[in-house]
């Protein structure tokens, strides 16, 4: 099948061909993607879908492109980017502070616009990088704030371009993590009415904490790994096994955090990924720990994907 032909016959968005997926993620690494799509709107991303699911092409949607490594040789099939299309931050109810935030709002736009509205409720959650889709899917949180916290309900769409919204009960929300699957549309919201001095002071003092700790000089995804089963840091295990300054190629396990596994100079997706298994390794070998992955891996072969213990 041509499937740039057939797009062109429905698709009304913006079609990109081999488009470089280094230029869509954090870490800036990641080969081709055959086609990268912008839908127009909701019914266009319906059709898509439904496309993709009759003649089961192979798809992978991106966000901020923060909190994924994707390999040197991309991804085949359709890359769909939502950023342009579920943009939007709607008010529904003033007097109740009810919003309804599009998939493709950026959590520091929608904080940005709470906090000059005077919305309290995620104001300590500035900082993390990621789209609203992103941030449900995971349930993105920090400094004991998760999106969850503040969400009435969330409309998805399945692989059958069919739109149906869901309340919070029914998402599955535990720490950084959801039962959703389907694709995130939009988020409904309620915050509480709050000073706005207060907040900017809060979201101030919460980036001062993050700008101390995290190694932003570099291309990043964020933490590698999630916290032990019994809530320890992973990043003190990875310091407690000598690892700060441990580099592969480009990679780099970061002086500052020894969380973040960095591209501190033209690295490979290989490279991370080297890195990465290396640090699991090593911590097992010291602490019998088995570090799992908060970023995610994205177009490697099952070889590549198979844990190193």
């Amino acid at each position: 099948m041509n499937i740039e032909k057939e797009l062109k016959k429905f698709f009304q968005g913006q079609i990109l061909k081999n488009e470089p997926l280094k230029n869509h993620t954090s870490l800036q690494v990641g080969g081709p993607a055959d086609f990268y799509l912008y839908p127009k709107d909701e019914k266009d991303l319906s059709n898509l879908i439904k496309f993709i699911n009759q003649n089961k092409v192979h798809h992978f949607f991106i966000g901020t492109g923060r909190n994924i490594l994707i390999s040197d040789i991309g991804i085949r099939g359709i890359v769909i980017d939502l950023s342009k299309t579920f943009d939007k931050i709607e008010i529904l109810n003033l007097d109740e502070i009810i919003l309804k935030v599009g998939s493709g709002v950026t959590l520091k736009e929608l904080i940005d616009f709470c906090i000059e509205n005077s919305f309290g409720g995620m104001e300590k959650m500035s900082g993390i990088p990621s789209s609203v889709g992103g941030a449900y899917r995971m349930n993105a949180g920090a400094f004991g704030t998760e999106i969850a916290d503040c969400t009435i309900s969330v409309t998805l769409m399945d692989k059958f371009g069919e739109v149906k919204t869901y309340p919070n009960e029914e998402l599955g929300f535990e720490y950084r993590k959801s039962k959703i699957q389907d694709i995130v549309l939009y988020g409904t919201l309620q915050f509480q009415k709050s000073n706005r001095v207060e907040l900017e002071e809060i979201k101030k003092e919460i980036l001062k904490k993050r700008n101390s700790k995290q190694p932003l000089e570099y291309p990043s995804a964020g933490s590698f790994f999630k916290k032990t089963k019994d809530g320890i840091p992973a990043g003190i295990l990875i310091e407690k096994c000598g690892l700060k300054g441990k580099t592969i190629g480009g990679a780099l396990v970061t002086e500052k955090h020894a969380n973040f596994i960095v591209n501190a100079g033209n690295a490979k997706a290989s490279e991370i990924l080297a890195l990465l298994r290396f640090v699991q390794t090593e911590v097992y070998k010291n602490f019998g720990v088995k570090l799992e992955n908060e970023v995610k891996l994205i177009g490697f072969s099952d070889g590549e994907l198979a844990e190193p213990y």
